[in-house]
C-alpha cells in the first residue's frame, strides 16, 4: 500500500480560507484517494461557532473537500483509550482519533495544526510508544507554506495570505510586514516556529 495521508479540522481550513489546498496537495504530491479526515469534520464546517468567523463559502468548501475523502472516526482500541485517558486535556477527540489511526498504517503522514497535542504527546510518560510511533510522520502548516514558497512562488502565496493574515498566528507573525513582506524575512519567521516545534516535540516533524 502507498502512502495515507491524515489531515485535521484546522489544516484543511486554513489552506481553504487561503484559497491553498488544491496546490498544497499537488506540491506534496498527495492524491485525493490516499486522503482521510474526521468524520466529524463536516459537522464541525457547519457549526455556528465556525460561521461566526468564516464565509459561508469557506464552510461549504471546506464541506465539499472533507465528503470528497474518506473518512475515520474513534475506534475502541487501547492507542486511542491511552490518548483520551492520560492526555485528554491538551488532545482532543479528533486529533486521538487521528493519531490512533496512523499507528496503523504503515506508511503515513499527519497534517495537523495542533502543536499543544504535540508537546502533550512527547512529555506524557504513558504515551511515549505512540509518541516514538509518529515520529518523522507529522507535517505542520509552517512547512506547507515554506514548500508552496518554493513551488509556487512567494508573490504567489502572499497575495494569498494577505487578506486572510488574521487566520494564523505564525503566517500573521511571518507575513507582518503586509505588502511589503520578503522572502528571506518571511521563512526565516517560518523556520523559526518550525524549529521550535522540533525542541518542543523531538523528531516528530517529516522532512518535506
Amino acid at each position: 500500500m502507498g502512502m495515507v495521508y491524515f489531515l485535521d479540522n484546522d489544516v484543511i481550513l486554513k489552506l481553504i480560507t487561503y484559497g491553498m489546498l488544491d496546490e498544497a496537495l499537488d506540491c506534496l504530491k498527495i492524491d485525493r484517494s490516499d486522503i482521510r479526515v474526521l468524520a466529524s469534520a463536516r459537522f464541525v464546517f457547519g457549526s455556528k461557532k465556525l460561521q461566526k468567523k468564516h464565509s459561508e463559502d469557506i464552510l461549504l468548501s471546506a464541506i465539499e473537500f472533507v465528503e470528497s475523502c474518506a473518512t475515520i472516526s474513534a475506534q475502541d482500541n487501547d492507542e486511542y483509550r491511552l490518548l483520551e485517558k492520560q492526555a485528554k486535556n491538551d488532545i482532543d477527540p479528533g486529533e486521538a482519533t487521528l493519531i490512533a489511526a496512523t499507528f496503523h498504517e504503515t506508511a503515513s503522514l499527519l497534517a495537523t495544526g495542533d502543536k499543544r497535542c504535540l508537546q502533550a504527546l512527547f512529555s506524557t510518560e504513558s504515551l511515549e510508544l505512540i509518541y516514538k510511533k509518529l515520529q518523522g510522520r507529522v507535517i505542520c502548516l509552517e512547512q506547507i507554506i515554506c514548500k508552496l514558497i518554493e513551488i509556487q512562488g512567494f508573490d504567489w502565496v502572499l497575495e494569498r495570505v494577505l487578506p486572510n493574515l488574521d487566520c494564523d498566528k505564525a503566517l500573521k507573525s511571518a507575513f507582518g510586514s503586509g505588502s511589503d513582506s520578503e522572502s528571506g524575512t518571511v521563512l526565516g519567521t517560518l523556520n523559526s516556529y518550525i524549529q521550535d516545534l522540533q525542541k518542543t516535540s523531538p523528531g516528530i516533524l517529516s522532512d518535506l
